[in-house]
């Protein structure tokens, strides 16, 4: 989370950040969150409390509509519902918008024994997403991969109308193990390492 951490970040990161967009989140390991909102210029969005400027943002790219969101602490999460709901209720009536995603740090929906599925996030933001028809959610915090099935409520949709869930936090990280829910379709434990390339159509 220091300033010296940062650099060496970017540093690294140079190569994909010199031909790739980032839309970062804010993850449980970005202490000094100061810092971190000092790294990036992110979406102002109306409708957030002057505190959560940023750490909340949707923007379009192309057909596919996606949003960040900051999913630290219980509390933030409750500020930002309001808005995630606002604003997906514009997003999802708009006809140039085919696909709309998700990012955030914890998951909602994980199998991992490390971590497993974030209750606050079940609780306050997934009945938003499955309101508003989100497609696709991705989050890491668990260092390993798993994708679920379409799901809304506590059953998987074999129309497909339901909410994928990712979870993809073993890149560069130290593996955590991986395990299987009634949601789950794929699942590797994380010493294989992951990222994820998606093609909307």
């Amino acid at each position: 989370g220091t300033m010296f951490e940062w650099h060496d970040w970017m540093d690294a990161m140079q190569p994909i950040l010199a031909t790739r967009p980032l839309m970062p989140v804010q993850g449980n390991h970005e202490v000094f969150a100061n810092v971190y909102y000092k790294q990036f210029a992110l979406p102002v969005m109306p409708g957030l409390p002057p505190e959560y400027i940023e750490h909340a943002w949707g923007l379009t790219y192309g057909n596919v509509h996606i949003v960040g969101l900051n999913s630290n602490t219980q509390a933030v999460v409750e500020e930002q519902v309001a808005w995630l709901d606002a604003h997906l209720a514009q997003v999802s009536v708009d006809p140039d918008i085919d696909w709309i995603i998700a990012l955030m740090h914890h998951p909602p929906y994980s199998s991992s024994s490390v971590h497993g599925s974030t209750t606050r996030l079940q609780e306050h933001w997934v009945p938003v997403f499955e309101t508003h028809g989100v497609d696709l959610v991705f989050a890491g915090h668990d260092h390993n991969y798993e994708r679920s099935h379409p799901i809304r409520g506590t059953q998987v949709m074999e129309d497909g109308a339901g909410v994928v869930y990712v979870v993809a936090g073993a890149f560069g990280s130290p593996g955590y193990s991986n395990g299987e829910s009634w949601w789950t379709v794929t699942s590797t434990h994380g010493d294989v390492g992951n990222f994820v390339v998606t093609r909307f159509e």
